[in-house]
């Protein structure tokens, strides 16, 4: 079966929440994994991590934690199941414009004769049979684009994707605005709106990253399952905390 964040996630009048991994160490992931989050992404598309090593981080998964979810560089068919085979709950699948683009990433999650995934699971303790395999794969496919959104109709009408995921910055971009989003451009916010209501037509779920002053906005635009943060942001905010609080402290006792 799915995971069950997938599950909630249709049904919640509130957006799961979500984690976003991007230095590869088995220490962030057990640190990641064990935090109240509902789903954490791994992002092999914008880090220095490569499908490989996602593949391995994998394995470092706890059961019975978060949804485990990889952003595969491509929307590529041998990445794709690479990670689905290492224990992945699924895929999100970047840069899709079109249906034809989404039957691909859902064609590369599913077995023949309905998709083109090879059959080869690599962690102990998942399904070893097709049915088994297929029904706990969940497929998210970006919209990043101007085109996407012209198509997100027939985007979320594509069987087999369990969710549309934003991206928020490549999505700016192309509308002709620079990337930071606070407060959200008109053009943006429309965007973001007609995916969020294509998703709840569709019955499919409206994903995406936004900052926490947006998070409030994206449940008002039908988004269950919200992105607000990341490692590498933790790590340098707590680190400057720390070090404000440290020199504003050794000031003090100098005076």
């Amino acid at each position: 079966m799915p995971h069950p964040s997938f599950e909630r996630a249709l049904k919640a009048e509130r957006p799961l929440i979500g984690g976003w991994v991007t230095l590869a160490a088995e220490p962030v992931i057990e640190a990641f994994f064990n935090l109240p989050y509902d789903y954490i992404g791994i992002d092999t598309q914008h880090t220095l991590l490569d499908v490989a090593t996602a593949a391995r981080l994998l394995h470092c998964v706890p059961r019975g934690g978060p949804a485990a979810l990889v952003r595969v560089p491509s929307n590529n068919a041998a990445d794709i199941g690479k990670v689905l085979d290492a224990g992945g709950d699924g895929v999100i699948v970047p840069m899709v414009n079109t249906a034809a683009e989404a039957a691909a990433a859902v064609a590369a999650c599913r077995y023949g004769p309905e998709g083109i995934r090879s059959f080869g699971p690599m962690r102990s303790g998942m399904p070893y049979d097709v049915a088994g395999l297929t029904a706990r794969t969940a497929c998210f496919v970006m919209v990043e684009t101007r085109e996407a959104v012209n198509n997100i109709d027939a985007i979320c009408a594509t069987p087999g994707v369990t969710g549309i995921y934003v991206g928020p910055g490549d999505l700016a971009v192309t509308l002709g605005h620079a990337v930071a989003m606070h407060p959200m451009p008109a053009s943006l916010e429309s965007a973001v709106v007609a995916v969020g209501r294509a998703c709840a037509r569709a019955g499919v779920i409206a994903a995406g990253h936004f900052p926490l002053a947006q998070v409030g906005q994206a449940a008002r635009f039908g988004f269950r399952m919200v992105t607000v943060g990341a490692d590498r942001g933790y790590m340098a905010i707590g680190a400057a905390n720390d070090i404000a609080t440290a020199r504003a402290q050794s000031a003090a006792k100098a005076e």
